[in-house]
């Protein structure tokens, strides 16, 4: 793995080169587990952020990358101007990761947590808005399903991060995500680490991961508003009850880095 983390910071270094030629880029500058930001697994992606690369480049840019990017290597490109403070400055290094490893995963759930209450946010508003109004398009049904899948997915990026630090990876094949959920009940396999969530909770975020999988499978003119309501209704005390069992997971993250941050 250490090997192919030296490959893909070769990579990022040509592709710097290319991106500032090309598309005029100031700078290009690699985060995250490429650069020791948590460990390199097999899935890791090569994230890098921009500065200065013109909006309407962006997708074309991206595409270009993925073109040229070794087999095993997915690539991510993240605006800088378009990002959170708190991730420029980790981006730019003025905010390092801490080393200890159950610390280090403590201040990922927590910034996964802020984004997911900001999908929180946006669903209420989008009901309020339609409440208000009285009506509901076509525009405001595919808004909708878009912000509770970002929940999911939110909840989702959470549990990797646990079986990534903790757990040797996350499962492999073409169940995977349904397998990730299933494996946040039980004690890690290998650090024997406390669940992350109850049987309870997991089984009502099943159904919006089966609801997400459906999505992205079907055209967004069969989602209907009823369904998709119901589920962003459901999100807020489901989101309340993830919520506590992941502050008591982080309780569990800072006694283990007071004892040295080892993973054992």
């Amino acid at each position: 793995m250490d090997k192919r983390r030296e490959e893909a910071l070769k990579v990022a270094e040509r592709w710097a080169e290319y991106l500032k030629a090309r598309y005029g880029v100031k700078r290009v500058i690699p985060f995250g587990s490429v650069v020791g930001e948590g460990p390199w697994h097999e899935g890791s992606d090569l994230d890098l952020a921009v500065e200065g690369l013109a909006p309407e480049h962006f997708y074309r840019a991206l595409a270009e990358l993925e073109r040229m990017a070794p087999p095993w290597l997915p690539v991510d490109l993240v605006p800088l101007e378009e990002v959170s403070e708190r991730v420029r400055k980790h981006i730019l290094g003025e905010e390092k990761m801490p080393k200890d490893p159950y610390l280090a995963l403590k201040i990922r759930i927590e910034g996964e947590i802020e984004n997911i209450e900001k999908v929180m946010e946006e669903s209420k508003l989008l009901l309020d808005r339609v409440d208000k109004k009285g009506g509901v398009t076509f525009v405001e049904v595919r808004a909708l399903a878009s912000i509770v899948e970002d929940f999911y997915s939110g909840c989702e990026r959470i549990f990797e991060r646990v079986a990534i630090y903790l757990d040797g990876g996350v499962p492999k094949g073409e169940s995977w995500h349904k397998e990730l959920l299933e494996q946040m009940v039980g004690k890690g396999p290998l650090q024997a680490r406390p669940p992350v969530l109850s049987e309870e909770t997991a089984e009502r975020l099943d159904d919006y991961r089966s609801f997400r999988h459906r999505r992205r499978h079907r055209y967004g003119f069969e989602l209907e508003w009823k369904k998709v309501r119901d589920l962003a209704e459901g999100m807020v005390d489901l989101w309340e009850e993830v919520k506590r069992q992941l502050r008591q997971f982080e309780e569990w993250l800072g006694q283990k880095a007071g004892e040295g941050g080892e993973l054992t």
